[in-house]
């Protein structure tokens, strides 16, 4: 089941269909932030910057991980909130794929090569087996 947040203005309607609206609007957003398990490929700048923004905007305790190209830069986010995997693109990573399976929403955050898009080449499998 895939979920997304979406943001419809409201019709004029009377202040206590209002009140139900937005209460019922809160609760489905707080059961997606409940359920919500991110996955970014590429986790750079931009991804560590969505990743920040959604523990401080959002929730704290959702999940996420995420992919760097090199083990001294998984080290160096190693006291970080996010677990980080080595992939480089050209292997399969090996140990992302129990995250990947488990993400609600993943990220592409890294560029084709001439063979394409690593992630889904070498990643196929994880991510059809993701909910």
């Amino acid at each position: 089941m895939h979920w997304r947040l979406r943001f419809c203005p409201m019709k004029a309607t009377s202040a206590s269909r209002q009140s139900g609206a937005r209460s019922s609007s809160r609760r489905a957003q707080t059961r997606v932030l409940s359920e919500m398990r991110l996955f970014f490929f590429g986790m750079g700048y931009s991804s560590r910057a969505t990743a920040r923004a959604l523990h401080l905007l959002a929730d704290p305790q959702i999940p996420v991980a995420g992919t760097t190209r090199s083990a001294e830069a998984a080290e160096s986010e190693a006291d970080s909130a996010y677990r980080i995997h080595v992939f480089d693109g050209e292997v399969p990573g090996t140990t992302l794929s129990e995250d990947l399976r488990a993400a609600t929403h993943v990220i592409l955050s890294i560029p084709p090569d001439e063979r394409g898009d690593a992630a889904l080449n070498l990643h196929r499998a994880d991510l059809d087996a993701a909910p």
